[in-house]
């Protein structure tokens, strides 16, 4: 029974990995889609500060047109903002943070400023790439997991390698059989 629940257990996380996977794939091979970390609370609590939030560009497969209601990511400066939109008169589009109480005092381009539509956030995958930029925590995750790694292999390497060269020295075995002693190497 243990057996059937850790085996099922083992393959819902390995098939979710590959879900994950595949769609980071999709997001960094395919334009029309991209990923953003979220910096701010300004969207809270809708979208919080270190989710990772998907978009994709209007008019596109999956995703919608742009609507008062729905969130779009834009540049402003040298930034990458994810609002609310408020309002839409022609090319003009006017955005708001959901803990905000005011509109933004900007206005974005529908053309020239929107990198995507909202299609979905995945919580707290941010923190992990922020994590990731500090030294504790390349550390941790990259540098001492490839060093375990390394020392595994470097083990097996030796082990393998002690295996097929150790030999002893010519020995006497008796078999009393045949009435003698024989001489003879010993291989692994």
């Amino acid at each position: 029974m243990f057996r059937i629940i850790s085996w099922s257990l083992k393959w819902i996380i390995i098939s979710i990995l590959v879900v994950f996977v595949g769609m980071m794939a999709c997001v960094y091979f395919i334009d029309d889609y991209s990923a953003y970390i979220v910096k701010s609370n300004s969207m809270q609590p809708t979208i919080k500060s270190g989710d990772m939030v998907f978009t994709g560009h209007p008019g596109r497969p999956l995703v919608g047109d742009i609507v008062p209601g729905g969130i779009i990511t834009f540049q402003r400066h040298d930034e990458t903002v994810t609002h609310r939109v408020e309002a839409i008169e022609g090319d003009i589009i006017y955005t708001r943070g959901d803990a905000l109480e005011e509109t933004d005092p900007w206005t974005v381009s529908r053309f020239y400023d929107v990198r995507g539509c909202y299609l979905f956030h995945i919580p707290y995958v941010g923190l992990i790439s922020s994590y990731l930029k500090t030294r504790t925590g390349w550390f941790l995750c990259v540098i001492l997991p490839a060093m375990c790694l390394l020392g595994l292999i470097i083990r097996e390497i030796i082990r393998e390698a002690s295996r097929s060269f150790s030999y002893h020295p010519v020995k006497q075995k008796s078999y009393p059989e045949l009435g003698k002693n024989v001489n003879y190497l010993k291989y692994r």
